[in-house]
């Protein structure tokens, strides 16, 4: 998770993520639509319902809906674990 979250935090050398263009146009407020966006652009949408519920469950209870987080978590999710 560590790795994961500094990855998407542009702090590993060397490495850029363009968040902007995983999640621009996503309301901030709406973290389903969040969720979706990033899914959409790290798994091409292929998660387990149970994956979609944990990370909206989590974004619902943190008092800050950043896409960097969400990134680390989608990156730490099974799915990707597993590619």
């Amino acid at each position: 998770m560590n790795f994961a979250l500094t990855l998407a935090q542009n702090r590993y050398p060397g490495v850029q993520v363009d968040l902007q263009s995983m999640v621009g146009g996503a309301d901030p407020s709406r973290p389903t639509d969040l969720v979706e966006r990033v899914l959409a652009a790290v798994l091409h949408g292929h998660v387990t319902p149970a994956t979609r519920t944990a990370l909206a469950t989590q974004l619902d209870t943190t008092p800050t809906r950043s896409p960097e987080r969400l990134t680390a978590l989608v990156l730490g999710s099974p799915e990707f674990q597993r590619r």
